[in-house]
């Protein structure tokens, strides 16, 4: 149980780890050898589920259940053996999709390795013959962000739990730091940045809790929704990537970055011509990236087809060994 994602699902690998959590997070183990763990956490994403638990919920700020309500949801479970394949076959779109992911940061670290060495150790294209000037090459300034980033958060919508149990669908809904469900409409269709607001806002590093998102897909008001202003929304990824906003951030019980706060942080401003040679040369990069993340999004929307049409047993035509 947690704030904006009660019913919200996880599995605790096999591993010798310690795993911790704090007091919005319920932990569920089994007792009984009748059902499979991977099997009840794929029912605890189903949409029954879900929308069970979102009307069990209680409370005007934050929405929360109790222990009691998850342990008298009802289901019928199929023989192990069943369970174990179930489980099995939508786990492997998830092995996909991780795979993918793999992909993506691989590319980012790349493009961010880049940007560190043109625009933090001035190792850019030219360099010997550019004149330094007060510690910056010529043409370079030290400005404010807000000149070099676009608002779209007056666009935003956040729904509650009960809400979006009532439209689910294929549309991503994004929180301060991830997804936190699926819905049948979208308020963005486009390549965007997001960038966390309040909640969760900055890492153990200090450095913002950023979202590369391309497609259609909705955002709760949690997260600043950005493009780049004559420089590339790309550009602007990696620059965030690397800076400590910790400063700006505001609030104890709930940290906040306020879209003021941050226009008015003072950032090094490079020569355009340089971004944009920036940008041809991390372009590849980032086209990869889109066509992994829409095969994600593809991966993800046949899985959560899929999903209920197994619990259910519509698709039950499963071969014993």
């Amino acid at each position: 149980k947690a704030i904006d994602t009660l019913g919200y699902s996880a599995i605790i690998p096999n591993s010798k780890r310690i795993y911790l959590h704090n007091q919005r997070i319920g932990l569920v183990s089994m007792i009984s050898d009748k059902c499979s763990k991977e099997y009840i956490y794929w029912l605890m994403r189903t949409y029954n589920y879900q929308r069970a638990i979102a009307n069990t919920s209680t409370g005007a700020v934050i929405h929360h259940t109790s222990p009691s309500k998850i342990y008298d949801y009802v289901f019928k479970a199929p023989p192990l053996e069943i369970q174990e394949k179930i489980a099995g076959i939508l786990s492997a779109y998830d092995d996909l999709i991780e795979n993918n992911k793999k992909q993506i940061k691989l590319l980012e670290e790349a493009a961010q390795r880049l940007y560190k060495e043109w625009f933090v150790n001035f190792n850019f294209p030219g360099r010997e013959n550019v004149k330094f000037i007060d510690g910056l090459p010529e043409g370079w300034k030290v400005g404010k962000l807000g000149e070099i980033i676009e608002y779209h958060d007056t666009k935003r919508k956040p729904l509650s739990g009960k809400q979006r149990a009532k439209i689910k669908g294929t549309y991503r809904y994004y929180g301060a730091a991830g997804i936190l469900d699926y819905v049948n409409s979208y308020l963005f269709d486009g390549t965007y940045l997001l960038f966390g607001e309040d909640g969760t806002v900055i890492n153990s590093k200090g450095n913002p809790i950023l979202q590369y998102v391309t497609g259609k897909f909705w955002v709760n008001n949690h997260a600043h929704v950005l493009t780049g202003k004559n420089y590339s929304t790309e550009f602007i990824y990696m620059m965030f990537s690397s800076m400590i906003v910790s400063d700006i951030v505001t609030g104890v019980a709930q940290p906040k970055i306020s879209q003021g706060r941050l226009n008015a942080k003072s950032i090094i401003i490079p020569k355009l011509e340089i971004a944009e040679c920036y940008q041809h040369i991390i372009k590849p990069a980032f086209d990869k990236i889109l066509i992994l993340e829409k095969q994600i999004i593809k991966l993800s929307e046949a899985r959560d087809r899929l999903l209920p049409k197994l619990m259910s047993g519509e698709i039950s035509n499963f071969q014993r060994s």
